[in-house]
């Protein structure tokens, strides 16, 4: 499980019901810091990564399609060692993430088109190159646009039901991959 904050916020091992599963989120951190520490992912030798991250790029005012470009810059270096590559949707923020810091809900709803635009790159990218792609967004966002507020700690990461929403969808790609 690689990716940012969302993906460390979980104990995958006792979510699947797996001892072969290593997290590797760093709080935090956007797809260029993803992509400078995959060598301690290839000295892992798995047979499959699922990859989560984006969300801070976007924040950070990252160009869409320069995420998009690390994206891919990591999928082919998993392909290129063998090793199954998923990717996963980049979540929205809540309407009222990051309101005690100053950030207003239309700023959100701005960096959750950009989330929009970053995921529909992913998914036709995923459709072409016949790679799974999860898309949790559909299934934790509001009708206009937000992260729904009852899945989320502060706006942004996980409570406990999202995480089940994303474990199921993990584990029809384990299966699908016989793992």
């Amino acid at each position: 499980m690689l990716g940012n904050s969302l993906t460390h916020g979980a104990a995958w091992n006792e979510l699947l019901g797996r001892p072969d599963v290593v997290e590797r989120g760093i709080p935090g951190d956007g797809l260029d810091g993803i992509a400078a520490r995959m060598n301690y992912v290839y000295k892992l030798n798995p047979k499959i990564v699922f990859i989560e991250g984006g969300v801070n790029d976007v924040y950070n005012w990252e160009p869409v399609e320069a995420i998009f470009a690390t994206y891919v810059r990591i999928i082919n270096g998993l392909k290129t060692h063998n090793i199954i590559p998923v990717i996963q949707s980049t979540t929205y923020a809540s309407k009222d993430y990051g309101k005690s810091f100053g950030l207003k809900p239309e700023s959100n709803f701005g960096r959750n088109r950009e989330i929009d635009k970053l995921n529909k790159l992913l998914s036709d990218y995923a459709n072409r190159s016949n790679i799974d792609y999860i898309d949790i967004v559909s299934q934790t966002a509001t009708k206009d646009g937000y992260m729904r507020p009852e899945l989320t700690i502060d706006g942004i990461h996980f409570k406990a039901e999202a995480f089940k929403i994303w474990v199921r969808e993990v584990e029809k790609i384990l299966a699908k991959h016989s793992m």
